[in-house]
């Protein structure tokens, strides 16, 4: 069995947070009585960047709880999105976040944040009619592979039964 409380006395503009088994408020009623609008994404930078993976950070300022996701590419056509993942850094400021994988080696991406503060309006590719906020572009390159060693077997000779002398280099640019 469900059980409803009533709040009453709350603050316009305040975010409020129920803590307790018992009690549910649905998003929508936190912003009953609020003015959402204003959003502002802030694209912040991409960290902990390998060969295939990044994560990417950014910031959201709201008086209502945020929509967010990025978008990523190769271009400034983007072309994907993954949901943003928030924390409440004070009253209306959130930080973002979400990693991406499967990304291609030494190669540039461009990425970013795009937030909405209207919970029946999903930010989609041009907002219209949302409260959407992009933020500026921002550019990263994923990682380099390490270098392969090769072997050129044509330069082998073998000196006893089941053994090899091997003549080893290593590629330019790369210590031995």
């Amino acid at each position: 069995m469900r059980r409803h409380r009533v709040l009453a006395g709350l603050i316009a503009g305040t975010l409020f947070l129920a803590a307790g088994a018992d009690i549910s408020i649905p998003r929508r009623a936190l912003a009953d009585g609020m003015q959402c609008g204003g959003v502002v994404a802030t694209t912040g930078s991409a960290v902990d960047v390998t060969p295939s993976t990044a994560a990417l950070t950014g910031t959201i300022d709201s008086p209502c709880l945020p929509v967010a996701y990025f978008e990523y590419g190769t271009t400034t056509a983007y072309g994907n999105q993954v949901s943003a993942s928030y924390g409440v850094v004070g009253p209306g400021s959130y930080s973002a976040s979400a990693s991406l994988d499967g990304l291609a080696p030494n190669t540039t991406y461009h990425f970013r944040l795009v937030a909405n503060d209207d919970l029946a309006c999903r930010p989609t590719a041009g907002g219209t009619g949302c409260n959407t906020s992009y933020g500026r572009d921002v550019t990263f390159t994923t990682a380099s592979l390490p270098p392969i060693l090769t072997i050129d077997v044509a330069h082998a000779t073998v000196t006893r039964r089941f053994r090899a002398k091997l003549r080893l280099s290593c590629p330019e640019g790369v210590a031995g």
